[in-house]
């Protein structure tokens, strides 16, 4: 069986676009999060976690250059966590104890 040649070429995005899609995932996770009215805290190990950090840590991910697509995706919805959660910037990475 033949296949056509317009079945093998790969998907060609824009250098930017993986990163905007994670951008566009993030502002809808946390506009989701958001949303709720009273949005619970996430506590692990009896510990604090702030979306910035877990953003902090998807960020990067852009410095793996071998799959650079998911990598962008991964990198965009880091930035979008972390924008969103910049005014606990202070709190980040302290693991304080739940009280």
């Amino acid at each position: 069986m033949k296949i056509h040649n317009s079945f093998k070429k790969k998907a060609e995005l824009d250098k930017n676009e993986p990163f905007q899609i994670g951008l566009t995932i993030a502002k809808l996770l946390t506009s989701s999060w958001s949303s709720q009215q009273k949005p619970p805290k996430i506590h692990f190990f009896n510990r604090r976690i702030h979306h910035g950090e877990i953003g902090a840590l998807l960020g990067l991910s852009i410095l793996c250059t071998k799959y650079p697509i998911p990598a962008g995706i991964l990198a965009g919805i880091g930035s979008g966590l972390a924008k969103d959660d910049h005014a606990d910037i202070k709190e980040w990475f302290t693991f304080k104890k739940k009280k």
